[in-house]
């Protein structure tokens, strides 16, 4: 009898443990929580709302470097000594610049970021050049076609331009 009483006595406690345990303890791993993202859904609104957060760059298995997102800038555009629009006239421009710790230089490479709000997508960033003797810089450039809504045509298009 005491050993039914031992069984039911120790059932109870397990039970009562893993009811009364954290949630953060059974919950998955954020590897199979985090979305991922292509960079095509992600626009420079996205990324500037993302000012002085962290991102989380794996560079290997084994080590993640984070990257504060310190500068968001859509790029100028330039006057032309053509009439007609550049080649590039209704392409999304901007850059990010990440800053990093001294002691953790990443190389030029596409990586795997990942962001707590955004999700998991890959980049590619170059090491820039700056006097802040703290930090190492990066920067990530996009220059690509604007995603237009599918009820805009491409002749819808060829009409904006030429109407500017």
């Amino acid at each position: 009898m005491s050993t039914r009483r031992k069984f039911l006595l120790d059932c109870s406690a397990a039970l009562a443990a893993v009811t009364l345990a954290p949630s953060g303890l059974l919950a998955r791993p954020r590897e199979f929580e985090m979305k991922e993202r292509s960079l095509d859904e992600l626009s420079f609104s996205t990324f500037a709302a993302q000012l002085k957060t962290r991102f989380r760059v794996c560079v290997s298995p084994a080590r993640v470097v984070e990257l504060e997102l310190a500068e968001a800038t859509p790029q100028k555009e330039y006057p032309r000594q053509s009439s007609q629009p550049a080649p590039d006239a209704d392409n999304e421009k901007f850059s990010l610049f990440f800053r990093g710790p001294r002691n953790e230089r990443l190389e030029q490479n596409m990586f795997r970021f990942e962001h707590d709000k955004i999700g998991r997508f890959d980049l590619f960033i170059v090491p820039i050049l700056s006097r802040d003797i703290r930090y190492f810089y990066y920067e990530a450039v996009f220059n690509r076609p604007m995603r237009t809504p599918p009820h805009k045509t491409a002749s819808h298009r060829q009409r904006r331009r030429i109407s500017k």
